[in-house]
């Protein structure tokens, strides 16, 4: 699941994200680190690589696809879309992606939060942390709908 990520220095000293966590924490308390492009690789080529059974009469064995993403496509992407930026200078915006992997037995957004902390200062002295909760955007996007 791809988290768009955008953070904003209004100060006038550069603060670090070298040593910042940035943890999905679901509704059920589970906290999730970021993946790495390792991690999608294995997720999306799971299924390719176990094949997929036709319904069929008789024991027929499973046919064998071959993978659709390929590690350098993965790599690419978060090349282009995963959130880079170490520093963020004065009065900068740096945004990018985070992604994370989605249970699909729970409803992803409702009660989860985006935990931030660990964030830096120019001198070394960690700043506040910060927890973005999803539930205020799915009550935008509700609405939005009606």
């Amino acid at each position: 699941m791809p988290v768009r990520l955008i953070v904003t220095n209004n100060g006038d000293r550069p603060f670090s994200l070298r040593d910042a966590r940035i943890l999905y924490l679901t509704a059920a308390g589970d906290k999730i680190q970021a993946a790495e492009p390792e991690d999608v690789e294995r997720l999306m080529t799971q299924k390719e690589r176990q094949g997929s059974k036709i319904p069929m009469p008789g024991p027929i064995p499973a046919i064998k696809l071959k993978p659709k993403a390929s590690n350098k496509d993965i790599e690419a992407d978060f090349d282009t879309f995963e959130y880079q930026a170490l520093v963020v200078e004065p009065h900068a915006t740096r945004a990018g992606f985070l992604f994370y992997r989605r249970f699909p037995a729970r409803p992803p957004l409702t009660g989860a939060k985006l935990h931030l902390h660990k964030l830096r200062d120019a001198d070394g002295k960690e700043l506040f942390y910060f927890e973005i909760p999803f539930d205020n955007y799915l009550k935008s996007k509700s609405s939005q709908m009606n």
